[in-house]
Formats: structure tokens, C-alpha cells, sequence
């Protein structure tokens, strides 16, 4: 679990919060005396500025799309 923005937290420290696609299950936790809100954070997936494919033509079979 990692410290998150507040805003992913509810108000009332009780309650869990929920999720929030960048964040995973987050919550108030007691850290050094104080509380802060804390949340398994997802990584974005790679995403290239440009796709990289090439169009393949198989005699007979037709076309394909590869991706790489």
C-alpha cells in the first residue's frame, strides 16, 4: 500500500473507500500518529506514442494484421 491524494479516501475513517481506477481499495491508515490515506496503486500498461503493425498477405489465405 502506497499514500494516495485524500480525495480517494471517504471522510468518515471507519469506512473503506472504494475503488477508483487508479487506485485499488483505499483507506485511512494510522501512521505515525496521524491518519493517511492509503492504497494499492495500478501501474498504465505501455502505450506506445505510434502502434507498430505490418499487413501480411498469404497467397490464397488472404490478409492478417500483425502486431509487434
Amino acid at each position: 500500500m502506497q499514500p494516495v491524494s485524500d480525495s480517494h479516501c471517504r471522510r468518515d475513517r471507519d469506512n473503506a473507500g472504494g475503488s477508483n481506477g487508479s487506485v485499488i481499495s483505499p483507506r485511512w491508515q494510522q501512521t505515525d500518529g496521524r491518519y493517511q490515506c492509503m492504497a494499492y496503486t495500478l501501474s498504465r500498461p505501455l502505450v506506445r506514442e505510434k502502434p507498430r503493425y505490418i499487413d501480411v498477405t498469404i497467397d490464397g489465405v488472404g490478409k492478417q494484421r500483425v502486431w509487434f
